[in-house]
């Protein structure tokens, strides 16, 4: 804005200085010794103040995030191990299949074996009491009746289903 006819620029100026020196002679304290006003004291301490809460506060924030980043990171880490285990658990289950379903065969396999051999036992002792039969009507000693007995306890047994 140049100048205009009227003054107009000017007035506007001097009330703008006018209005904001007067808050200013408001504004001052009587002054202490070292030329100071009281409230500035009071204010330079209140702000040491703050300046040492900040700082505090500061120190214990940095402390927080140290404890917490410490506590994610051990978190991560159980993380990461739960996840190794679970792999390899996963990894694992197909071996464990195979190997269930392979001892599944092999215990019917044995079953049928074990089967097998109670027939074929029966079938002996059966031919042994034959023997024997024959070795009594022939005459000969009752005594080897024992061993024979004991022969047939010993292998009596039953197959499990």
């Amino acid at each position: 804005c140049g100048s205009s006819s009227g003054g107009e620029g000017l007035p506007v100026r001097q009330l703008e200085l006018s209005s904001s020196a007067q808050p200013r002679q408001a504004r001052r304290q009587p002054r202490s010794e070292d030329g100071r006003g009281e409230s500035e004291e009071e204010l330079a301490r209140s702000n040491e103040a703050k300046r040492a809460e900040i700082e505090t506060l500061k120190s214990d924030l940095e402390q927080m995030q140290e404890e917490a980043n410490s506590k994610i990171d051990g978190a991560n880490e159980r993380i990461r191990a739960l996840r190794r285990n679970r792999d390899e658990a996963r990894d694992e289950v197909p071996k464990l299949r195979d190997e269930a379903g392979r001892l599944n065969g092999d215990v019917g396999r044995l079953r049928k074996e074990f089967a097998q051999l109670a027939e074929e036992k029966e079938v002996l002792l059966g031919i042994v009491e034959d023997l024997h039969q024959t070795c009594v009507n022939a005459g000969l000693e009752a005594a080897g009746r024992r061993s024979i007995d004991s022969v047939t306890e010993a292998f009596r047994f039953t197959p499990r289903t």
